[in-house]
């Protein structure tokens, strides 16, 4: 059981970020925090919100050791790939001869790092990194070049 004990004014402000904080997990955190402050056991709060009671009593954990400003704080999980420790070194060679393909790409990338990796997963590395995919323009293949020239000399003021 966790005791903890509430000020009116952060039943106040609890009330208040569960309705109208932009993050929708700090909301849950304040409203669980809430309804601890009005009295309610977490037995009740779990059949109230449907929320697990490990879930509830981490978020009045959060409370119990930082107030309101540990609700509001959130880290999102993000893990890192192992690609992303070489990210500058693959960009700027990138940038400088672009890839034809993700084959390429990822022959290039096992050069550089000596890291391989899927097709798939590839993409993603390469698209968060903020390449995209261009497909070249055709060229025509039964071009007249003397054709053209001629028109040109034609139309003058084309040029």
């Amino acid at each position: 059981m966790i005791d903890l004990l509430f000020t009116s004014t952060e039943v106040d402000a609890l009330n208040d970020l569960r309705f109208h904080h932009p993050d929708p997990m700090v909301m849950k955190r304040c409203d669980t925090v809430y309804l601890k402050a009005k009295g309610l056991k977490t037995g009740q709060i779990r059949t109230l919100t449907g929320r697990n009671v490990k879930t509830i009593r981490s978020h009045l954990h959060h409370y119990k050791d930082g107030g309101i400003e540990a609700l509001k704080h959130r880290e999102p999980y993000r893990p890192q790939g192992v690609l992303d420790e070489h990210r500058p070194s693959i960009e700027e060679e990138f940038r400088q001869r672009p890839p034809a393909s993700i084959k390429e790409a990822g022959e290039r990338i096992f050069q550089l790092t000596g890291i391989r990796r899927s097709e798939s997963r590839l993409e993603v590395f390469v698209k968060r990194s903020g390449f995209k995919y261009r497909k070249p323009g055709g060229i025509p293949a039964k071009a007249n070049l003397a054709a053209q020239e001629e028109f040109l000399k034609k139309n003058s003021n084309l040029r």
